[in-house]
């Protein structure tokens, strides 16, 4: 009688508690028990019986949670190289150490195809890639601008050496970056994707701008993937031209002392200091729609020193001041103006006037931005995700990332049997699906194109985990 009293205060504590008591403690406390009351039987059979029982479940939580963290995790780079590049279908990896590019299967990992480039000399930067529809830029260690096939790595034309600071704006034809041969002396340069050559070129003041929209503080210092538009602006201190992308024919010029700009395929949209907005089609220069002042302010991107209006996720976000998306008053509703329109659709949220981040993808997407909040003014622990039609409501939520597809975001939470209290979640953006949750207290998770790459370690070696939508 005493064995079986045991036993099931053993099986109580060992695999009932740990799901209130964020611990490995109650697992350890049971299994000594439930071997303790096999020893009471005081035959071998049953002693035997209780240690091994007591065995699996030490081990139980170890082999639960590490096969549910492997659940929605698509591949895994292999420990020599680094994801640069995650678009369509196309992954690119670089070798540790090597002047190699892999090109992979998106969804799979498998390799399609290996690029070898010159090797470093002397001072030269690192390798980058930008995708711009079927071609790969590649800036090598050369500083030479390469255009490869995406889909056989070959390599189509070469750029004369010049770094190559940003990789702006794309038609899919041709694309306009910003090139500068000497530190002091840049310009923007539009470049045909068929064969690399130059169709025009400006000298500019700003060389990581070109009028594109950065959705983060540090978008500046990724190689984001080009913008859709077809035309550019090229600034010259304060002042800028706005430039035909294939042709450079100025179409408009402007001040930014005067207001902010946004850009999107042919619009180009200008704010005043009071909040008017106008949109124009930059080609035609036919206006397109305008606003007055006094029904909120477009929010400006949270590189303030860009001077840009925030796209997010193709629209413009409108709240009574305008700050940045990075620390904003949105009020009871969340309210977008959509570019190509300028029809105005809101929805309700619920973070009353306090302070919230409005987080965006790196494409214009059409989706509703997701809204990050905190509850400063009652429990600071509260946070709130709110993405579309699916809001998820947690403690402590730090590192919200978004993907065209997929959010992702770390909480305080436990897993069972183990502990751990840091949980990472990612979810699908349109399902509210979720796809991954993963425990573990060094977990950092960041977008990369259209994945989420996932990294357990507190060091740049730890294997990146790619998560993909299903």
């Amino acid at each position: 009688m005493k064995a079986i009293v045991v036993l099931v205060v053993g099986l109580v504590v060992g695999i009932v508690v740990p799901f209130f008591w964020a611990s490995p403690l109650p697992v350890f406390l049971g299994a000594a028990l439930i071997a303790l009351a096999g020893l009471l039987v005081k035959r071998l059979v049953p002693a035997l019986v209780g240690i091994v029982a007591a065995i699996l479940l030490v081990l139980t939580p170890g082999l639960i949670n590490g096969y549910r963290d492997g659940q929605g995790v698509a591949w895994t780079v292999p420990e020599d190289e680094n994801l640069m590049l995650a678009e369509g279908v196309l992954a690119v990896t670089s070798v540790d150490r090597e002047p190699v590019l892999r090109g992979r299967d998106l969804r799979t990992g498998e390799r399609r195809w290996e690029l070898t480039l010159p090797e470093r000399t002397g001072d030269a930067g690192n390798v980058r890639v930008w995708r711009a529809g079927a071609t790969l830029l590649v800036a090598g260690f050369d500083d030479r601008l390469r255009g490869v096939d995406i889909a056989s790595g070959r390599v189509r034309w070469e750029a004369p050496p010049a770094d190559t600071r940003f990789v702006g704006v794309t038609d899919r034809e041709h694309v306009a970056l910003t090139r500068c041969p000497a530190p002091s002396e840049c310009e923007v340069q539009s470049l045909s994707l068929e064969d690399g050559r130059v169709a025009w070129k400006a000298p500019t003041s700003n060389a990581e701008f070109l009028g594109v929209p950065l959705p983060d503080d540090g978008a500046s210092q990724r190689d984001l993937r080009p913008w859709p538009a077809s035309f550019v602006l090229v600034t010259d201190k304060r002042r800028y031209d706005v430039r035909d992308l294939v042709t450079g024919r100025v179409l408009a010029t402007g001040n930014q002392r005067d207001g902010s700009t946004a850009i999107l395929g042919d619009v180009l949209v200008r704010s005043t200091d009071e909040g008017a907005l106008t949109a124009t089609n930059a080609q035609t220069g036919a206006q397109l729609w305008s606003r007055p002042a006094g029904d909120g302010k477009a929010s400006r991107s949270p590189v303030v020193t860009m001077d840009g209006l925030a796209v997010l996720e193709g629209q413009l976000l409108l709240t009574g001041s305008g700050d940045p998306t990075d620390g904003v008053r949105i009020g009871d509703r969340l309210r977008v103006l959509i570019i190509g329109t300028g029809k105005i659709r809101e929805r309700p949220v619920d973070v009353d006037f306090d302070l919230a981040d409005v987080l965006t993808s790196d494409q214009p997407t059409g989706k509703w931005p997701v809204v990050f909040w905190r509850d400063y003014d009652g429990d600071a622990s509260a946070t709130k995700v709110i993405a579309g039609d699916h809001e998820y409501a947690r403690d402590n939520t730090r590192n919200v990332d978004v993907a065209p597809r997929l959010l992702g975001f770390g909480s305080e939470g436990h897993t069972w049997g183990t502990g751990l209290e840091r949980v990472y979640e990612v979810f699908d953006r349109d399902s509210g699906e979720r796809i991954l949750r993963y425990a573990g207290e060094d977990v950092s998770v960041f977008a990369r194109g259209d994945v989420l790459v996932l990294r357990d370690g507190d060091d740049d070696d730890a294997p990146q985990q790619v998560i993909v939508t299903p």
